[in-house]
């Protein structure tokens, strides 16, 4: 999927990303309640440009509860946003086996995260807000080897 200048409204769902994987460029915006993106192995995920962004929510039940960006734990590409967009993850970032760098000057919003690695550059900041998660679970970025 690539979404450049431009605005992308996921219906719930699960959606499978095979290579490239999801680049937003510009000020491209994609927005969604109750989906999941899964990166298969080779699908990458790179948000760059002025303004692109992420508003999105994980599904509210199921196999997936409260997950909004699944990596194949075998998919090791490393996945880059920069920029000025909203990010707005209302959910888990699961990207265990990859790394995850951010900069931009934009403030993000993230229910939680695990990656093997991850890089803030520049300005970039987030907040974990604990939300798409199981009530009384941690608000935490988690790295795992």
């Amino acid at each position: 999927i690539k979404v450049k200048n431009n605005f992308a409204l996921f219906e719930p769902g699960v959606y499978y990303l095979g290579p490239p994987g999801l680049r937003l460029h510009a000020d491209a915006l994609l927005q969604g309640e109750s989906v999941m993106l899964f990166l298969a192995p080779g699908a990458q995920m790179t948000i760059s440009g002025n303004a692109p962004g992420i508003d999105v929510s994980g599904p509210d039940s199921g196999d997936y509860e409260g997950v909004v960006i699944f990596q194949h734990r075998a998919n090791l590409l490393p996945t880059d946003i920069s920029g000025g967009g909203l990010f707005d993850v209302r959910g888990t970032m699961y990207m265990a086996g990859a790394a995850l760098s951010m900069d931009g000057n934009v403030d993000r919003e993230i229910g939680r995260i695990i990656v093997s690695s991850q890089q803030l550059r520049g300005t970039a900041d987030y907040l974990i807000t604990g939300i798409g998660h199981p009530p009384g679970g941690p608000k935490s970025s988690y790295l795992v080897k």
